[in-house]
């Protein structure tokens, strides 16, 4: 029995060293992730299953661009964009620093898997999840550009 309890002792130690070791990896693959959002001056990227958005302007329409009509983020880039409307949200940096997200599509979007319907809008926290007309968006705030961006004495 004392050996099952000392293997179980060491095997909990490899197994937290090994959790720290995933932890600095995290860490480290943010900060590459950060770098590399603020070399191509991202305020924030949205994150899709085969496109990356990057959000470099203060207010973005989000949608689905036509040949009439174009969007600073097109869905039509991610998939299937049918169910979504020409212009769907807008997306805005405010001064104290945070995201709102505004819907003014006719479906709802799902935030944090909270709907969102037509005129309502919502602050969008760091690793959100976005979903809308079906397509899930990963939203990362770059947080050294964005105070970058801020007045001084906001943020």
């Amino acid at each position: 029995a004392g050996a099952s309890v000392g293997a179980l002792a060491s095997s909990g130690d490899e197994a937290e060293r090994v959790l720290k070791r995933i932890e600095a990896l995290e860490r480290s693959a943010q900060a590459a992730s950060a770098r590399l959002a603020t070399s191509k001056g991202a305020l924030a990227e949205l994150i899709g299953s085969n496109t990356i958005f990057t959000i470099d302007k203060r207010e973005v329409v989000i949608g689905r661009s036509t040949e009439d009509q174009k969007v600073d983020v097109n869905l039509c880039l991610e998939g299937n964009a049918s169910k979504i409307s020409r212009q769907q949200a807008f997306l805005k940096l405010r001064w104290n620093g945070e995201f709102a997200l505004r819907n003014v599509g006719r479906r709802p979007i799902w935030v944090s898997n909270q709907p969102l319907t037509t005129g309502q809008r919502c602050v969008l926290a760091p690793h959100t999840l976005i979903e809308v007309g079906g397509m899930r968006l990963l939203f990362m705030p770059n947080a050294k550009l964005i105070r970058a961006e801020a007045p001084e004495g906001a943020a």
